[in-house]
């Protein structure tokens, strides 16, 4: 049979929350300070949901997702000062985002690195969820 009519399933689930903290205005995925979300695994990797929540005060911004040093996806970030009545700035990813719907499910090859950064250095929360084969 053909390696492309073999169904794939995932056999471990992907929940990677990591904390970050960095300030990086380069665009081209080597320079600066960026934060590994997640690696792909041996037989590759799936990510369903994208997504970050800042932990503090954010000012007019972007936050930049990488695939290895490619430019995969950029964000608005607006400037957020949290309160009882106001939450931090978040935003989620899935197919079902009209701006970047399309470029989902994200397919990691073995060992392609998917990372983020900010622009203004702000601290938070990004996650990736899907699995690996």
């Amino acid at each position: 049979m053909a390696a492309n009519q073999i169904p794939r399933y995932i056999r471990v689930g992907v929940h990677k929350t990591v904390d970050f903290s960095v300030a990086n205005t380069n665009l081209d995925g080597t320079t600066g300070t960026y934060v590994t979300v997640h690696t792909g695994a041996t037989e590759g990797s799936v990510i369903d949901v994208l997504g970050y929540k800042f932990t503090q005060t954010t000012t007019q911004g972007r936050v930049r997702w990488f695939i290895d040093d490619r430019l995969f996806i950029e964000q608005d970030v607006a400037a957020v000062t949290p309160s009882a009545s106001q939450d931090s700035a978040e935003a989620f990813l899935d197919k079902s985002d009209a701006t970047h719907g399309a470029k989902f499910p994200i397919h990691l090859e073995s060992g392609s690195v998917l990372k983020m950064s900010t622009e203004k250095g702000e601290t938070g929360k990004a996650f990736a969820q899907g699995g690996d084969y």
